[in-house]
């Protein structure tokens, strides 16, 4: 499972521990305590153990706690799987569920829930933020021209372009078709404070591409508005925001 060969692994018992990741180790020791302080008799445990080639193998590992008469723990005896394929389907399902398929951004379901997460923190700390709105002009006349496979390429390409104009403390997501919405916590409340970076937005997003062989130029239309005072949830930010 961790790619040594006969004799070139640690046979003693500590083995297990020498090869675990350090950050893992705190949480398992603590584990550990608990499971012998307890009178439990099974126990399930997750944690990464290093392979031979270096990288992490992440492990499940469970069993049993024997026992003496006393309940006092004398032996733990179990099995430990490799959980990578597992991670990768969990992984996956993740990005299907919240992730767009074809620029790989977050998605509205992501959007929503991170929305309602910031305007929840905007509540409590009463800091004001913004939400940007960006529609691409005439986009389905475009796919209708050109055609999907050029459509996409230049969704594609916009959305690279976003995330290099954006700060790292912003939240940028694909709404569906041509739509993107920029989540930027954390602003002034008079959305006219962000006049240069929506500039710095708005060029990127237009900026003429190369698809397939032949220049696109598109423009774009943009709405933005300041949370809390255009909307106090996601639906009233977007509605305002689109309109």
């Amino acid at each position: 499972m961790l790619g040594y060969r006969q004799g070139e692994a640690q046979d003693e018992q500590g083995a297990w521990r020498a090869l675990m990741h350090a950050e893992d180790m705190p949480q398992v020791d603590a584990f550990v305590g608990r499971l012998l302080a307890s009178g439990d008799v099974t126990y399930s445990v997750e944690f990464r153990l290093r392979h031979r080639a270096g990288h992490y193998v992440p492990v499940l590992s469970r069993g049993f706690v024997q026992r003496d008469a006393d309940g006092r723990a004398v032996r733990i005896s179990g099995t430990n799987t490799d959980l990578t394929e597992a991670k990768r389907a969990e992984q996956r399902i993740y990005e299907l569920a919240y992730f767009d398929y074809l620029t790989g951004l977050p998605n509205r379901r992501l959007l929503i829930e991170q929305l309602h997460k910031i305007l929840t923190r905007s509540a409590r700390s009463r800091q004001y933020g913004a939400l940007l709105f960006i529609d691409l002009d005439n986009f389905k006349l475009l796919n209708d021209t050109l055609g999907h496979d050029v459509g996409d390429e230049l969704l594609r390409q916009v959305a690279e372009r976003l995330r290099h104009a954006v700060r790292e403390s912003d939240h940028l997501s694909r709404l569906g078709g041509d739509e993107f919405v920029i989540l930027l916590p954390d602003q002034a409340q008079d959305p006219l404070a962000l006049s240069p970076l929506l500039e710095k937005i708005r060029v990127a997003a237009t900026e003429q591409v190369e698809v397939a062989g032949q220049a696109v130029q598109v423009s774009c239309s943009m709405g933005v508005v300041s949370y809390p005072r255009d909307g106090a949830d996601a639906s009233a930010l977007l509605m305002n925001a689109d309109a």
